[in-house]
């Protein structure tokens, strides 16, 4: 269940410009490619 504040679309329309560099995800997407997984969860912090 995601916080209410994530959730606000005019939030949403502006996260990506603030934090464009998501390179980050890269070694994610790597393992989700080698195991073949079709869903992710995604527990935060």
């Amino acid at each position: 269940m995601a916080d209410e504040i994530f959730e606000n679309p005019r939030l949403a329309a502006i996260y990506d410009p603030f934090d464009p560099d998501r390179s980050d995800l890269d070694a994610y997407e790597s393992v989700v490619n080698e195991f073949g997984a079709r869903s992710v969860l995604d527990i935060g912090c």
